[in-house]
């Protein structure tokens, strides 16, 4: 699944907290917009950005 998140800052990384897989997630960003590949749903998953300082 394929999210896009406005994201006007540079992001530096993207985890994802789920009981659902334990992978990383692939993210990319151009003009101010983020896409966020999430590998599967099942119950909820949770997405922490950081940010460049």
């Amino acid at each position: 699944m394929d999210h896009l998140i406005g994201a006007k800052k540079e992001v530096k990384n993207v985890w994802i907290a789920s009981p659902d897989h334990y992978l990383g997630s692939d993210f990319k960003q151009k003009d101010g917009k983020m896409t966020v590949t999430i590998p599967a749903l099942k119950y909820w998953d949770m997405l922490v950005i950081e940010y460049e300082k």
